[in-house]
């Protein structure tokens, strides 16, 4: 779910639109000899882009007679289902402003103005980032990908030293996940070697979503193959503005008199930039 921190950076906001930019970390430091002038660095930022908190709203009206009579729990089981699905709703709208869309951009780019997944992004340096690979979901294909990430470049150009933290994946590829990274022998391989990413990677998190599957998916042409690893320090982020609750109003402030179930919540899941992301649509 987006309530996950390994895969969204949980935080807070007071504001309705949220404004970033990218960001350039300084140079690394130099050996120093004596009395000799000491290098200075510099920060910068660039590509300033915007977030809109989203207002999520819902109301269940229950007529005054009906409530009254409540037969068989049935206001109460309404009243759960309409909780649900609000949770629901939170996990929708979060993906599809994320890991769904992560391939094509349609409802999100990061700060370079292209999709979070992509071979042609550019950092603050001026070079060029490729985060996205292809294949289907194998130990050879997934060990590709890590690769990708941990040899993946920050936005001054240096080596950006990112591990694997975690991967991501739509139901349909979450036991093959499980089995490459956590079977005690190398997955698809009949000579018995030792699965060396199950012990590289002990910690891994495997995470997996309902959303994430193209019967719900439709941003991702190849939403079922799709599969995406982050870093600790990526900066795929949930701001949450106001946490969701329902409330209960009673039948005399409604013209109909009627009760009515309310349910609010207000937040929103972004990219900050593509650092520490990388994916791979499963294409061959």
């Amino acid at each position: 779910t987006v309530l996950s921190d390994v895969f969204f950076k949980q935080g807070n906001t007071d504001r309705k639109v949220i404004t970033w930019e990218e960001y350039e970390p300084p140079e690394m430091p130099e050996e120093h000899q004596e009395e000799q002038e000491v290098k200075e660095t510099s920060i910068r930022i660039g590509n300033q882009k915007t977030a809109t908190v989203k207002e999520i709203k819902i109301d269940l009206p229950v007529s005054r007679e009906l409530f009254r009579d409540a037969q068989f729990g049935l206001i109460g089981e309404n009243a759960r289902e309409s909780m649900r699905k609000q949770v629901d709703a939170r996990n929708k709208f979060g993906f599809n402003n994320t890991y769904n869309d992560a391939f094509t951009g349609t409802n999100v780019t990061t700060p370079d103005a292209v999709a979070l997944i992509s071979n042609s992004h550019v950092a603050l340096s001026g070079d060029t980032i490729d985060n996205l690979e292809t294949g289907v979901l194998n130990p050879d294909n997934f060990e590709t990908l890590v690769n990708s990430l941990e040899m993946q470049k920050d936005q001054r150009g240096d080596w950006g030293g990112h591990r694997a933290r975690g991967c991501v994946v739509p139901r349909t590829l979450h036991y093959d996940l499980r089995e490459i990274t956590g079977s005690e022998l190398r997955a698809n391989s009949s000579e018995n070697n030792l699965n060396s990413i199950g012990d590289l990677y002990p910690n891994l998190v495997r995470g997996t979503s309902g959303w994430m599957h193209s019967s719900n998916n439709t941003l991702n042409t190849n939403a079922n193959t799709s599969y995406v690893l982050v870093s600790d320090d990526h900066q795929i982020h949930r701001d949450l503005r106001e946490g969701m609750f329902t409330e209960l109003v009673p039948w005399m402030y409604d013209k109909k008199d009627r009760y009515i179930y309310k349910g609010r919540f207000a937040e929103v899941c972004y990219p900050r930039t593509f650092t520490g992301v990388a994916g791979s649509n499963g294409s061959v």
